[in-house]
């Protein structure tokens, strides 16, 4: 048996807020110690002609297994779809500013997918209609935890509620995110359909860490200068070097940090320092 730490939530080149690519995605998931990396882009699965020209049978590139992935904007939230033999044919979906989330659920299932509920609890106006339909819910989202403190406790806690698989990911737009959050299993063999196997069978731990404000203001950066709007990225500069003065003041001790190293396991967590994870 090999454990592995699976990030399962992690945005590409392909996304309109992030500037990773595969390839850099996968040289440091591999320095950072995480087994396994799952590219999820907003609203397309353009990753996966990267995936399947680098890949190799088993769905492993340099050691590391990617897991064709994407993450859809729907009416009931952000869904990711997970594992997928191929890509969605979003063209075929209705959508105004989301996707219905049974379409998506639908088209999920038809790509050989499993459907994972994104940081379902990170908005204040939660739905939780849908939660009961999901293969699996995602209980630890880094970003989220920077957004509202509770979302991925009460994430866990529903899970739990109605026997749900965890799952975790950084959410990662920027190099440095990779690994802040992920589920660490234990493989007969490194591969897709194992990894598929673990994740549904719920037999995980969950750890996870806090992503900086100044990630996310970074993503929102290079989505303005993406589309080249130049009173948007202006602004969002600005808010940058805010978050940036404030990760300045917690190192300096000025002001609180932030929470530690969050793991979970059937549904229970606690805090632990990352120097318990590093042994762990």
């Amino acid at each position: 048996m090999k454990s592995i730490k699976a990030d399962l939530h992690i945005h590409t080149i392909y996304s309109p807020d992030s500037k990773q690519g595969p390839e850099q995605i996968v040289r440091r998931a591999k320095k950072k110690g995480i087994g396994a990396v799952a590219l999820c882009d907003h609203n397309t699965c353009e990753s996966f002609n990267w995936i399947s020209e680098n890949t190799d049978k088993d769905g492993v590139y340099q050691g590391i297994i990617v897991v064709p992935a994407c993450e859809i904007s729907t009416d009931r939230g952000h869904i990711l779809g997970l594992f997928l033999k191929e890509p969605l044919n979003l063209d075929s979906l209705v959508s105004t500013d989301v996707y219905s989330y049974k379409d998506v659920h639908s088209a999920i299932k038809k790509a050989g997918g499993i459907v994972c509920a994104a940081h379902p609890f990170e908005s204040v106006n939660v739905c939780t209609d849908y939660l009961s339909m999901v293969d699996c819910i995602e209980v630890y989202n880094a970003r989220a935890a920077s957004i509202n403190d509770k979302a991925n406790s009460a994430a866990a806690v529903y899970a739990e509620k109605i026997s749900k698989p965890y799952t975790a990911g950084s959410d990662a737009h920027i190099l440095n995110e990779i690994g802040n959050a992920f589920l660490e299993v234990k493989l007969v063999e490194v591969s897709l359909l194992e990894l598929k196997t673990a994740v549904l069978k719920g037999d995980g731990i969950v750890w996870g860490k806090e992503s900086s404000m100044r990630n996310r203001a970074l993503s929102q950066l290079i989505k303005q200068y993406k589309l080249k709007n130049e009173p948007a990225l202006f602004k969002r500069i600005l808010v940058l070097t805010f978050f940036c003065l404030i990760d300045l003041l917690k190192f300096a001790g000025l002001i609180n940090k932030d929470k530690g190293t969050i793991s979970m396991k059937e549904g229970n967590a606690h805090v632990s320092n990352s120097k318990d994870r590093e042994k762990s």
